[in-house]
């Protein structure tokens, strides 16, 4: 069986990938559409920004939810975001405003 923690944050990035599969149908015609290994990086990096496992209860399934998607919404705003493994790599583009974890 697995841990409530691990749940909670398969969850949220079911629910993420959800929305982000509802913004690419929207945006079918533009070149804007996010793909899976956008989604991995950006979810690797807001599970560091927890510092705690508890913090990965269910109880608070929809506050994480909600900041996680904040965290997908500022890397979309601010056009940057890292590779999670190379950290100086951005993912979309301009090296110079990536944002870390």
């Amino acid at each position: 069986m697995p841990s409530p923690f691990t749940t909670c944050r398969n969850s949220i990035y079911k629910l993420l990938k959800m929305d982000v599969t509802l913004y690419n149908s929207q945006k079918a015609q533009s070149s804007t559409s996010l793909d899976t290994f956008f989604m991995k990086n950006v979810f690797f990096q807001f599970l560091e920004t927890k510092e705690s496992h508890h913090q990965w209860q269910h109880d608070y399934l929809s506050l994480r939810y909600a900041e996680g998607l904040e965290y997908v919404i500022d890397c979309l705003a601010n056009r940057g975001i890292t590779r999670y493994f190379i950290d100086t790599l951005n993912i979309l583009g301009d090296s110079s405003n990536v944002q870390k974890a």
